[in-house]
């Protein structure tokens, strides 16, 4: 392992042998050779981790944490507390980057006030609804994306931002007790501490949301909604008072609005 990281790719894994090895791929073909891509395995029983030792074996940048661990979160942490490099990327083992992306992120962090926070575009193939969709970058304002998803969208997988590693010294650690939303839990909070959120129109990351990956069947269940509640009202208690006037005069303003358009729906019936 060169002693000169700039950027920890972490990809938390359980019995994922069926997509690590394209996994590994999508960090490898960025040529970056000042990454380092950190695997936090829980106890695999499938083969995942002969797979990242031999990979590993081959390519220096390549290394393993073994488990077992408290899920992902804690994996995740785990990672965040290993990692070499001051820039920091998850990289979900069903999901994968773009050509490009870590080389753009390192060439914009690099120069950027500390802690700082980089949103890109994302592929979204959504097989729950049978479509593929862009999200492109839009504004991480805490107050804002409490406001709802269909208001300030979050950032919709960690494949399409990088941040500071630093940023965690200020917000903390992954909520380990919060197994589905953890990355909506820590973009609220991060939000809140960042000095500067760059965006970039460039596509970074593909999110695969497929059939047996958490994300997937939490929609399906109808259980991420819920989920995604709890987390909102925990967050709005850490706001400021400035930003908590600007939720609630939105909130006002969004009800009034919809009972605008119900008078008038009503009337043209």
């Amino acid at each position: 392992m060169t002693p000169d990281v700039v950027l920890t790719v972490i990809t938390p894994v359980l019995n994922g042998a069926s997509h690590i090895g394209a996994c590994l791929d999508s960090v490898r073909a960025q040529e970056q050779s000042a990454v380092e891509h950190l695997i936090v395995d829980g106890g695999s029983t499938d083969g995942t981790i002969d797979i990242v030792r031999t990979r590993a074996a081959l390519d220096s940048r390549v290394r393993l944490i073994e488990g077992p661990d408290r899920g992902q979160s804690n994996a995740m942490n785990k990672g965040v507390v290993a990692a070499r490099g001051p820039l920091l990327g998850i990289l979900n083992v069903d999901d994968h980057y773009c050509p490009g992306a870590i080389a753009l992120a390192i060439a914009h962090l690099a120069r950027a006030p500390v802690p700082s926070f980089l949103w890109g575009a994302c592929e979204v193939r959504d097989q729950l609804n049978g479509r593929v969709w862009i999200q492109h970058p839009g504004r991480l304002e805490t107050w804002r994306m409490l406001l709802g998803w269909d208001f300030e969208p979050h950032p919709v997988n960690p494949a399409a931002y990088f941040y500071h590693r630093s940023l965690h010294f200020e917000v903390g650690l992954f909520d380990e007790e919060e197994h589905f939303a953890m990355d909506v839990d820590f973009l609220l909070r991060a939000a809140l501490h960042v000095r500067t959120v760059i965006t970039v129109p460039d596509l970074l990351g593909v999110f695969e949301m497929a059939p047996g990956t958490k994300t997937f069947e939490d929609i399906k269940t109808g259980t991420s909604r819920r989920r995604v509640s709890a987390v909102f009202e925990k967050i709005e208690q850490r706001l400021s008072i400035p930003d908590r006037l600007r939720l609630k005069r939105a909130r006002l303003e969004r009800r009034f609005a919809r009972g605008y358009r119900a008078r008038i729906l009503g009337s043209e019936g």
